[in-house]
């Protein structure tokens, strides 16, 4: 589950929180709100690659989420 994860985790609250900002901002630009969703986004995910670096699995999960709005 999500609270086991989180209670063996190495992540700080900032990066959990970067993290849920990458997923929110695509959530974001399903929703019409394409300015604000890309935004936070890319804002996350520069965080993430600051703290972990871009091969990192949570940075590339973010990286991702970046793709799909560069699809749209």
């Amino acid at each position: 589950t999500a609270e086991q994860e989180i209670a063996v985790s190495s992540n700080t609250p900032e990066i959990w929180s970067a993290s849920v900002r990458a997923a929110r901002g695509l959530a974001l630009i399903h929703l019409g709100q394409e300015k604000v969703g890309r935004m936070m986004t890319e804002t996350a995910c520069e965080q993430l690659i600051e703290a972990y670096g871009r091969d990192d699995d949570r940075t590339q999960t973010a990286l991702g989420y970046l793709k799909r709005i560069a699809q749209q």
